[in-house]
């Protein structure tokens, strides 16, 4: 099978494309304004599922998971169990079922798995396209002693996994490896070379702030669904602010909003204010 580059040599060196410079130009234009449509439509398009070393979690990591009747593990799997059940339910909430308010319905086929690592130094969480979501301890000690905190920071990594964000990336850094190939053709210029960083900061960073954003909006939701006050939500980033290193929020290779920015999109009273309401109807 071909590859993109060979792709490419064909299409542009077979041709001569690339000795007209009006040509290439045109040429240029037209591959620009395609990598623009496939990624504005990536929502809409199938995925290219991730590969296995993307999915699976480090047999490392693993390996230092607090025991499942250890209090921190059943406390985080408990919390997860609201939130997970809350989507799966998708109950109507005022006239608009809780898939509509989160923009995405829930993949039952998911095999969710949740892990707590004991290890105070890494502050964070993630989770994977096929349900694995891993919370260290240190993020738990610092952000998450209260339930609602730790149900915002699950509804985000629950709501990462429905909204499918991991095969929207993957399939996005698919295309732009493509389009990087045709503009070493086009341009003879040494795009390999070109530090990872820079084509994150062109092509990746919005998708990824995007997705973030997304992320706590539906997650707002699975939360104030699963009977965890929103109102929790920006005051768990909130604190986030006075820790969070400002020095590179706009350095290329960042891939978060900064919490302020985080702060205010969940203040919002189409946000927040929508959250409110589905937290009144599930605890009545």
């Amino acid at each position: 099978m071909a590859t993109p580059r060979c792709l490419a040599c064909r299409l542009f060196r077979v041709r001569g494309w690339t000795h007209s410079p009006r040509a290439a130009a045109a040429a240029a234009v037209s591959i620009g304004s395609a990598a623009a449509w496939l990624g504005s439509s990536i929502r809409n398009k199938i995925y290219f599922p991730p590969s296995r070393d993307e999915t699976i979690c480090d047999e490392t990591i693993l390996a230092r998971a607090l025991p499942d009747a250890h209090p921190d593990t059943v406390r985080v799997r408990r919390v997860a169990a609201d939130i997970v059940a809350a989507a799966r339910e998708d109950k109507v909430f005022g006239h608009r079922r809780l898939s509509e308010r989160t923009g995405h319905r829930l993949v039952h086929d998911i095999n969710w798995r949740v892990h707590v690592i004991d290890d105070d130094t890494w502050i964070r969480a993630f989770s994977t396209y096929n349900g694995e979501i891993v919370v260290f301890t240190g993020l738990l000690k610092r952000y998450c002693r209260k339930d609602g905190h730790l149900a915002t920071m699950l509804g985000h990594e629950v709501a990462h996994a429905i909204a499918r964000h991991m095969q929207r990336e993957f399939t996005k850094r698919f295309y732009v490896r493509v389009l990087a190939n045709f503009i070493e053709e086009l341009l003879h210029a040494p795009v390999d070379g070109i530090l990872q960083a820079v084509w994150v900061s062109l092509f990746m960073r919005p998708c990824l702030f995007s997705q973030e954003l997304e992320a706590d909006r539906a997650g707002i939701m699975l939360q104030a669904a699963a009977g965890y006050d929103p109102c929790d939500a920006p005051a768990f980033f909130k604190a986030h602010e006075p820790y969070e290193d400002l020095s590179n929020q706009y350095a290329p290779a960042r891939t978060h909003p900064t919490c302020k920015r985080r702060v205010q999109e969940l203040m919002r009273e189409h946000v927040l204010g929508e959250a409110m309401k589905v937290f009144g109807q599930a605890v009545e």
